[in-house]
């Protein structure tokens, strides 16, 4: 992600604590990879749900729960087939809306490992802009390093209200 050198005590604190919420879609995910994508997931957001578009290793899925969840911040919805990316994330969001109400939510691939602070960073940046009311999306540019050291650029996106595109996007 490129924010540049970032000064931490330039960093806007928030006075209150923002819920953020985790969609992750899963449809049979790297075992190891996943592994690491939950971890980062689970030490910066409060609450981390997993969609899963009926994956042939859902078992290894559960196992990287078991293993990493030791607060109970996971909650997994196992879909009968795969419903593709939008379905699931649009199930993810009335769930992670109606159970915990969130005030962001944040969008994940399968195999996104979250930087250190990401979700600190995002939300940091946008206090930088001055009323946060009238940003609807804020993220950050993501860069891969591919098998052949080429690199491709994404977008990770963080949602106000799940999905509320009547306001500006943001990306830092």
């Amino acid at each position: 992600m490129h924010f540049g050198v970032v000064d931490t005590d330039q960093l806007i604190k928030y006075q209150e604590k923002e819920v953020v919420v985790c969609l992750v879609v899963t449809y049979n995910p790297n075992p190891k990879r996943f592994n690491l994508v939950l971890r980062s997931a689970l030490f910066q957001c409060d609450q981390v749900v997993i969609i899963d578009n009926y994956s042939a290793n859902y078992s290894n899925i559960m196992e990287s729960v078991r293993l990493n969840d030791v607060h109970g911040k996971v909650v997994i919805v196992r879909n009968s087939t795969n419903l593709g990316l939008a379905a699931a994330l649009n199930i993810g969001k009335a769930l992670a809306m109606q159970k915990f109400s969130p005030d962001w939510v944040l969008l994940l691939d399968q195999d996104t490992i979250l930087s250190p602070n990401y979700v600190f960073t995002l939300l940091s940046k946008l206090r930088s802009v001055g009323d946060p009311s009238n940003v609807g999306v804020i993220g950050g540019l993501l860069e891969e390093t591919k098998l052949d050291d080429t690199f491709s650029k994404m977008v990770s996106l963080l949602f106000l209200d799940a999905l509320t595109m009547r306001k500006k996007v943001l990306l830092v």
